[in-house]
């Protein structure tokens, strides 16, 4: 309609100025009616134009659909469904209620379509049913126990180097990894224990996507998005025993896509959880400290990243025997020590780290190399 009205405006505005449609030998008369056709192609153009850009956008029968719900749910329409799982998670719904639901929205489909005049599919309870089965979806996933060739595959990920030697079938180099990792194995044995945990596997599921196995190319940006929707979904269940290691990947995740910030506060969130639970689980307090380190000493943060090495050190003479990690958090005070200056307490603990990796095993040149500067 506005197209339509430009063309007749600028063929008016020509005819008016350039004497198109005016006949070289016309009367008085014959000049009247074509002034009064020129005009009249001039309003009418301007008539369209005005009528075409006063029509309303024209908006589709689900979008419709969509804003009646957001009426009902009180909130913006690109937030309808997420207050819908809201909804079904809060009344804690079941596969099987769900499933009866989506038999209810199908009957009730065809009743709105006849009430509202639009397509069956594009009703609201057509949505509804539609974000039902994805629910189910989710839910099926959570609650399924899983093969056992499936729980392997899903632990191997985590360690992707174990997992090339497993799928290669090289023998002699999986030996190596578990001499070198002798604690490798009682790892998988006590990750076994929570592997039909609902949030144990949506964590499984992100380590999948985080840390590719098998796969030449990096994990994009938009992999590491999904993997905290993935974990987000996780810390929806309030599993206690998972909820550390939650955190601690999401912040890797977040630290990947530039939100230090965000690393920071889960780190410090995994931290907290797993003094709770596991307080006597000083390895892994420890390594969270020493990421919660890494993040601070990439953002130039010196006096915290200091503060929290120092605390990684600290819970680590709980224990004895932890050899690796602490020669690990030594080589990074090392580094930090460096950077401001401290070279003396710098060159104190690359000696002290380089001993402890010598004690981690049997042969005492064997990690020492890792320790030089």
């Amino acid at each position: 309609m506005k197209n339509l009205g430009i063309i007749l405006l600028i063929i008016g505005l020509i005819s008016l100025f350039g004497g198109l449609i005016k006949p070289a030998d016309s009367n008085v008369s014959v000049e009247i009616i074509g002034y009064t056709i020129k005009f009249g192609l001039i309003i009418g153009g301007i008539f369209l134009m005005s009528k075409g850009s006063n029509q309303k956008p024209i908006v589709s029968e689900k979008e419709n659909s969509l804003l009646s719900l957001s009426e009902v749910y009180k909130c913006n329409p690109n937030q309808v469904k997420l207050k819908f799982f809201d909804e079904l998670k809060n009344n804690k719904t079941t596969a099987i209620e769900a499933q009866n639901l989506i038999k209810e929205m199908g009957k009730k489909q065809y009743e709105e379509s006849q009430l509202l005049n639009i397509e069956p599919n594009n009703t609201p309870s057509a949505l509804k049913k539609e974000w039902l089965e994805e629910y189910i979806k989710e839910k099926v996933y959570a609650d399924r126990k899983r093969e056992t060739k499936e729980v392997i595959a899903d632990h191997l990920s985590e360690n992707p180097e174990l997992a090339k030697a497993v799928y290669n079938g090289n023998k002699s180099e999986i030996k190596k990894i578990i001499h070198e990792k002798p604690d490798l194995l009682n790892s998988y044995m006590e990750n076994m224990v929570y592997a039909e945990k609902p949030a144990e596997r949506y964590r499984i599921k992100a380590v999948n996507l985080v840390y590719k196995i098998n796969s030449p190319t990096p994990t994009t940006q938009n992999e590491y998005l999904e993997a905290i929707q993935l974990i987000n979904k996780g810390l929806e269940i309030n599993e206690p025993e998972t909820e550390p290691f939650l955190y601690a990947l999401r912040a890797e995740c977040y630290v990947k896509i530039g939100k230090s910030s965000n690393g920071i506060i889960d780190l410090n969130q995994a931290i907290s959880f797993l003094k709770k639970v596991s307080p006597e689980n000083y390895r892994q307090l420890a390594e969270f400290h020493k990421d919660l380190f890494d993040i601070y000493f990439s953002e130039k943060d010196y006096a915290n990243a200091e503060k929290v090495i120092n605390s990684a050190l600290k819970i680590i003479e709980s224990e004895a025997k932890n050899y690796m990690i602490k020669a690990l958090c030594l080589k990074k005070r090392a580094e930090l020590y460096k950077t401001v200056g401290k070279t003396e307490f710098a060159d104190m603990d690359i000696k002290e780290s380089k001993e402890q990796a010598r004690l981690y095993d049997e042969d005492p040149d064997k990690y020492a190399s890792d320790f030089d500067y």
